[in-house]
């Protein structure tokens, strides 16, 4: 589905009034200024960690025993307009060492940026909630900015696929201690009846094609147990990836070298004679996509009335799977179970010991390795994966991580594995596309102290 601009224009504004409408109705207008009252949040802490083994960059460069040094500080202000309104506003900070192979030749790895660390300030979130109906039990939440967003609070790193994974071309993207999404546009909110949540999100894609828009549709519902901690959880959602291009020539291009030429070969009979005919059609990969997700959690300390031996989380059993892209084109994206992620976590009991010390582990059977390199670097930028020399794609990835508050305030935690996350740097043109521990072998461990108030 391909809309243009201005009809674009037109729903959105249609979407704004309506939320307006909603608004006005819900509550008589009044131009008197409310009584604002202020919260602060804020965090700093320090990561440090090693990967063991893996890999740097574009090239074959091997990393060994290589750290990463991160401090990372955090502030919001939430201010509250009246009980129904709120907006929260915060920036974040990271000050950080590049990873580089500095024993590489090439001009990138001798460049002074791979030699000190580097700093960057970025928007933590920057949105207003409102709430319609009973404030202790609401029936419609919406949030309307740029906004921190997860389906799965079990999950400690893999998983919540629907918005840190890309189907065509074929990555997944995990950041330690931060299994959320930030997402532009709007979230509603709907609990219609008691341990049924479904969200509606209209959101813009921060990745290019810049600007697209996804609609998406999540939804759980809590079965037994009591309050927040259910017996049994399921979760369900889709995401409409790109449904509506800003610019269609960049979400679906038609580029010679996109063209995938598919052949067909069939034989007749002429005079007696068996003759060989051969037709040719194309196919062009996209960036749009649907994605269908999955999930589910089990408390088994719910069947025995928890009993206050176990920390909240011990012996919980989740999952998740989700199918990223429903629609198959030849040749690169031929297969649909190459498309699947799935994992499975669980959390061990450490009787209060620890707040959580969970395993997790992941089977994604992609045929292409986690690189993203066609859509960062390439003239023109093509929806296609990243072949040729790659190291060979190993399915299986894993982490254990675990959490431990010390006293109010102050916390540690940490986790190991092989898992999708990314090298990081401060060279602009020479960004690492591919996650760092691509293959059979690779792995690297992280710890962080947190102090927050």
């Amino acid at each position: 589905m391909v809309i243009t601009k201005s009809t674009l224009l037109q729903k959105l504004n249609i979407s704004v009034l309506g939320i307006a409408f909603l608004f006005c109705a819900h509550r008589p207008c009044s131009a008197v200024k409310p009584d604002i009252t202020f919260d602060y949040t804020g965090y700093v802490a320090y990561q440090d960690g090693e990967i063991v083994k893996g890999m740097y960059g574009n090239s074959w460069d091997i990393l060994d025993h290589q750290w990463q040094n991160f401090f990372f500080g955090g502030f919001d202000i939430i201010a509250t307009l009246n009980k129904r309104l709120q907006i929260d506003i915060g920036t974040e900070a990271e000050l950080a060492q590049s990873v580089f192979d500095l024993s590489s030749s090439t001009e990138y790895a001798q460049d002074l940026d791979s030699y000190n660390m580097y700093y960057r300030f970025y928007a933590n979130q920057m949105k207003g909630t409102y709430t319609f109906g009973d404030l202790d039990k609401p029936l419609l939440k919406a949030t309307l900015g740029y906004f921190k967003y997860t389906y799965n609070h079990d999950v400690k790193s893999l998983g919540e696929y629907l918005f840190r994974a890309t189907p065509y071309p074929g990555y997944i993207i995990n950041s330690f201690a931060s299994v959320y999404a930030r997402l532009p546009g709007l979230c509603l909110e709907f609990t219609p009846i008691s341990n049924l949540k479904i969200d509606g999100l209209f959101t813009a894609e921060t990745q290019y094609p810049v600007g697209d828009m996804t609609p998406s549709l999540v939804a759980s519902y809590g079965i037994g147990g009591s309050g927040n901690h259910p017996l049994v959880e399921v979760g369900a959602g889709v995401s409409f990836s790109r449904l509506i291009a800003i610019n269609s020539a960049l979400t679906h291009p038609r580029y010679p070298q996109d063209q995938v030429v598919l052949f067909d070969t069939t034989h007749t009979q002429v005079n007696g004679v068996d003759t060989e005919i051969v037709s040719s059609d194309t196919s062009y990969p996209s960036f749009a996509s649907t994605k269908v997700m999955a999930r589910f959690s089990f408390d088994p300390k719910q069947l025995f009335g928890a009993p206050r031996i176990f920390g909240d989380q011990d012996l919980k059993l989740y999952g998740e799977a989700c199918i990223l892209g429903t629609q198959n084109y030849p040749h690169f994206y031929d297969t649909l179970w190459r498309r699947i992620p799935i994992m499975l976590g669980f959390n061990v009991p450490t009787f209060k010991l620890l707040d959580v010390l969970s395993a997790e582990v992941e089977w994604y059977n992609s045929k292409y390795s986690n690189n993203y390199k066609n859509v960062y670097f390439n003239t023109p930028k093509l929806p296609q994966p990243v072949g040729g020399y790659e190291p060979p794609h190993y399915p299986w990835y894993w982490d254990i991580y675990f959490e431990r508050t010390i006293v109010y305030g102050l916390k540690v935690m940490g986790d190991v594995g092989r898992t999708h996350y990314f090298t990081t740097g401060n060279l602009q043109y020479y960004r690492d596309t591919r996650e760092e521990c691509p293959s059979l072998g690779d792995w690297q461990f992280t710890l962080r102290a947190q102090f927050s108030y």
